[in-house]
């Protein structure tokens, strides 16, 4: 693959160098002006790759709109260019809506041309020159609109922004924790038109994955839903094969997504066993887990992770009886683990190799340099603070689905559910030698029994440690949720 996409580089660059004229100049007198040379390029690029290669596996296209606001965004903020993947079947050309222009009203034509940060594979970010401060201006925009990619997207793992000052390119990619750019790539030179075109490239034919999607987390856009791999019992398993090692969910809520740029970018689905069979059944999907997906810092070697969630809920149900008071107080382990998927899902048998979701699976060679650079052991496999945090993706599937302490209707009730998740603290700590740290508010929930009753739910167990394994979960750092935390 790595051979036909540059092959197709040296194709494409010959083919558009008569473009390459726009960029023989310092700046353009405005900023705007930088729009229409730009979004050119990058549909030229897109039709050379086209016309010269049979493999591609998208086109990488841009809006028509350029300087637009977000329909669905949280700000009035304005987005210079905007990128989408495009069906490498269909002809080249900018982004528009779909949309029949003879029927409907004038606001109604309107809002079908409107942006969706749904849509959007990496937006470009221009300033007039190459001054520091409009760097940091153009890196900053980035940064806010990269989070609500993040936000409305909840099958994006990382995230590609380019800034674009003078006509210096830089390319950033957002991940849990980190955010990495690149050196400066000058337009008005041969080798930074090359380098350009070689990432258009490259993004037309790298596997998914490496866009910085979930190949596990599914938009079944026909269906108006999203199909959810979930591995069974901490076993990781390729998404891609039928040998019964992941569990799928249809989820049609997202109760919590990911909003910012730091962080565990945790995301909360509830979701059902049963696929859909159209878009109105969606509307009615029984929610029978819950199930959390995020990227916390743990351990390189699994069965080293002291702080696993899933190994946590594991050890509780084969311990606790089902008889104990504090049965249903706790959550009941449905699925869980690392997520693991298919390095490539076209290749077939020993070349289908299976790759763990982790900082060091993303970034490689990167992360352990920066971590060496800023003193980091290798050998020691804990998270390096001073450097990149490792972390990992990790996905859970439990019941029952419990609701917010505010939806209760009394202090009696109050009460109750308190009271039935003090008594699974203390069940889990005497029969499973399992330490929660983190009660709060957040993490106790309650749910309603077939009679009406409710029963106190404690969730959460990210920060619980097995005292079993003490001496190996010591952290300098502390966690939990403030200010609870211990």
């Amino acid at each position: 693959m790595e051979r036909a996409a540059e092959e197709t580089v040296e194709k494409v660059i010959h083919g558009i160098s008569s473009l390459f004229a726009g960029f023989d100049k310092d700046a353009f007198a405005k900023e705007k002006d930088s729009y229409k040379p730009l979004t050119s390029f990058i549909t030229a690029v897109a039709e050379a790759i086209k016309k010269n290669s049979k493999v591609a596996s998208r086109l990488l296209l841009p809006y028509k709109r350029t300087d637009t606001a977000i329909a669905n965004s949280e700000t009035s903020s304005r987005v210079d260019i905007a990128l989408r993947c495009g069906d490498v079947k269909s002809k080249p050309k900018l982004f528009e809506a779909n949309f029949d222009s003879s029927a409907g009203d004038k606001k109604q034509r309107e809002n079908a041309d409107r942006l969706y940060y749904e849509d959007v594979f990496a937006l470009i970010e221009v300033k007039r020159h190459a001054s520091a401060s409009d760097e940091a201006g153009a890196f900053e925009q980035l940064v806010r609109y990269t989070r609500e990619v993040y936000d409305k997207q909840h099958n994006r793992r990382f995230a590609w922004g380019l800034t674009i000052c003078g006509l210096d390119l830089r390319v950033c990619v957002f991940g849990a924790n980190y955010i990495l750019a690149s050196e400066k790539f000058d337009l008005k030179a041969e080798s930074g038109r090359r380098q350009f075109v070689r990432m258009l490239v490259y993004w037309s034919f790298c596997e998914e994955h490496r866009l910085g999607y979930d190949p596990t987390v599914r938009r079944l856009k026909e269906l108006g839903c999203w199909e959810i791999d979930v591995p069974i019992l901490g076993n990781p398993g390729p998404y891609s094969k039928a040998n019964a090692r992941v569990d799928t969910f249809y989820s049609n809520t997202v109760i919590i997504s990911a909003d910012r740029q730091f962080g565990r970018l945790t995301r909360c689905f509830l979701a059902g066993r049963e696929k859909p069979s159209s878009s109105e059944s969606v509307k009615h999907i029984e929610h029978q887990v819950i199930i959390k997906d995020a990227w916390p810092e743990a351990e390189m070697d699994a069965s080293n992770d002291m702080r696993d969630e899933v190994a946590h809920l594991s050890k509780i149900q084969r311990l606790m009886p089902d008889s104990s008071k504090a049965s249903g107080a706790y959550p009941a382990l449905e699925a869980g683990g690392r997520v693991c998927f298919s390095h490539d899902p076209r290749s077939r048998g020993s070349d289908d190799r299976v790759v763990e979701d982790n900082t060091r699976s993303l970034i490689g060679e990167i992360f352990d340099a920066i971590n060496e650079s800023e003193g980091g052991n290798r050998e020691a496999v804990s998270p390096q603070m001073n450097g990149i945090p490792y972390r990992v993706h990790k996905r859970i599937a439990t019941s029952p689905i419990g609701e917010p302490l505010r939806r209760l209707e009394s202090i009696l009730e109050l009460v109750i559910v308190v009271t039935d998740a003090m008594r699974a603290h203390t069940a889990i700590l005497e029969s499973c030698r399992i330490l929660h740290r983190d009660i709060s508010n957040n993490n106790i929930m309650f749910y309603r029994t077939e009679s009406g009753m409710v029963k106190g739910l404690l969730i959460d167990f990210d920060h619980a440690i097995d005292l079993d394994h003490v001496s190996r979960t010591y952290h300098q750092q502390r966690s939990g949720t403030l200010p609870f935390m211990s």
